[in-house]
């Protein structure tokens, strides 16, 4: 996830001595690492960050963060309703929220649960002393929301370039190198699986899906309808930068579904592979690659996209103009450099 890779990025790519970072994150992630990373320390806390108790760890590792440090940085907003409050209660720490990708906008939210993200929504706008938007659409969208301009810093993507290649990877699969395109998302409705697959289903071109297919019921739901097609590897989950890779390294496409979220890290990712995009369109999206990419917005759109597109000089134009945006805007050194700014 982003938010996992900024905290460990942050962290790993650190220039400022006299800063010291503390993580609070679940107990057995704090016990497995020894409760530190490289010279950050790690908080165990005995709850779960996802579900119905994620409210609760929310509010016991803030209430430790802003007993402990003078400065917290809050990774989403679903922890903005207690802001205030904490505010109250420790007027010298100063709070930093990135303000993440319009998360009650995804589909999986029930009504009241997407009614409470909009509420930490708003209270983290007008409480945090500082907003961090990662995307320039999200830029735009907080100073129209909420009249406040916020810092726009994205996710860096060059952690990926160091890697030992996996020769049995692609054998393991049963694809072969330069035969087929590539697609990484969670398992859920908003990043447009389904859109794609119903592209790829009877033509005559492979996509390797990596996905956590048995983490949800949508997951198993596409895992069991697709699984039979001959053309479709649904894969996964992989976490390794190595296995990753490995796949990137040798597929054709890279083809980007997700509809929600600002700046995602595997967008970012592929643009630092000098892989050919095809993403979904909307504004998100076209901000990151700032346009150097091709975009569809329907199955049939995809379809004609792959029944046509060749590795034409246009679509190497736009491949090598994406690499040099990564070079310049999505590079660790530089986000770390603007988060010490601000601290």
């Amino acid at each position: 996830g982003g938010f996992e890779t900024l905290a460990e990025n942050l962290i790993r790519y650190k220039n400022e001595k006299n800063l010291s970072y503390e993580v609070y994150c679940e107990k057995d992630i704090a016990l497995k690492q020894g409760f530190s990373f490289l010279d950050a320390k790690l908080h165990p806390i005995n709850l779960k960050a996802n579900g119905f108790l994620s409210v609760l760890y929310d509010l016991v590792s803030m209430l430790l963060a802003s007993i402990r440090s003078n400065t917290v940085i809050i990774l989403g907003p679903s922890a903005g309703i207690f802001i205030p409050l904490f505010r109250l209660f420790f007027p010298r720490t100063k709070f930093i929220t990135n303000m993440a990708g319009l998360e009650w906008s995804r589909s999986k939210w029930s009504f009241f649960a997407k009614f409470i993200l909009k509420v930490n929504e708003f209270s983290a706008a007008y409480f945090s002393n500082i907003l961090i938007a990662d995307n320039i659409g999200l830029v735009h969208y907080i100073k129209k929301k909420y009249k406040f301009e916020p810092k726009f810093i994205p996710y860096g993507g060059d952690h990926i370039c160091s890697f030992k290649e996996d020769q049995k990877l692609l054998k393991s699969l049963g694809i072969d190198k330069n035969n087929y395109d590539i697609a990484i998302a969670r398992a859920q409705e908003d990043n447009n699986i389904e859109t794609i697959l119903k592209a790829y289903k009877d033509l005559n071109r492979t996509i390797v899906f990596i996905s956590n297919w048995e983490k949800s019921e949508y997951g198993r739901y596409i895992y069991k309808k697709y699984s039979y097609c001959k053309n479709i590897c649904l894969a996964g989950p992989f976490y390794n930068i190595d296995e990753l890779q490995t796949l990137r390294k040798w597929a054709n496409y890279y083809i980007h579904g997700h509809s929600a979220g600002g700046t995602n890290p595997t967008l970012v990712e592929a643009m630092w592979s000098k892989l050919p995009i095809i993403a979904f369109d909307n504004v998100f999206n076209r901000h990151t690659t700032n346009s150097n990419a091709t975009f569809f917005s329907s199955d049939e759109e995809l379809r004609s996209i792959l029944m046509s597109t060749k590795k034409s000089q246009n679509l190497d134009k736009n491949t090598e103009n994406s690499y040099n945006i990564a070079i310049k805007d999505y590079s660790w050194d530089k986000v770390t450099r603007e988060y010490e700014n601000l601290l």
